[in-house]
């Protein structure tokens, strides 16, 4: 609701779901996982005229996003102008890319601390 409110509707957003069992190899090898999320975007940006997209992950989903943006800039795969072309910014939510020690001393201590900058 909170999108829709923003202009967001099922025209503009779309989902890419994941095996999550699966290592981010084997969803290219099994599921062409990664082709496929290629090809969504570049749909995306014709449906949205020609405007690239911004790609929003959550937790292990942030790790797969930096997999396929290392994937999409081969040559074989994409080239090094690709994600330039397709790709406006990424918006990682709860991704744990740099690691979650906080996380690690809530679970030991039980107390979690939020800070809000």
């Amino acid at each position: 609701e909170d999108l829709a409110e923003i202009g967001y509707d099922p025209n503009n957003l779309f989902f890419a779901t994941y095996d999550w069992r699966l290592s981010f190899k084997d969803l290219e090898k099994r599921d062409h996982y990664f082709t496929s999320l290629k090809y969504l975007i570049e749909m995306a940006y014709i449906k949205n005229q020609n405007q690239p997209a911004i790609i929003v992950s959550h937790s292990l989903g942030g790790t797969l996003v930096m997999y396929f943006m290392q994937w999409v800039s081969q040559p074989q795969t994409g080239g090094p102008n690709w994600l330039n072309k397709y790709v406006k910014g990424f918006v990682n939510i709860g991704g744990t890319l740099l690691g979650v020690p906080k996380a690690v001393s809530a679970v030991v201590s039980g107390v979690i601390n939020f800070q809000i900058w």
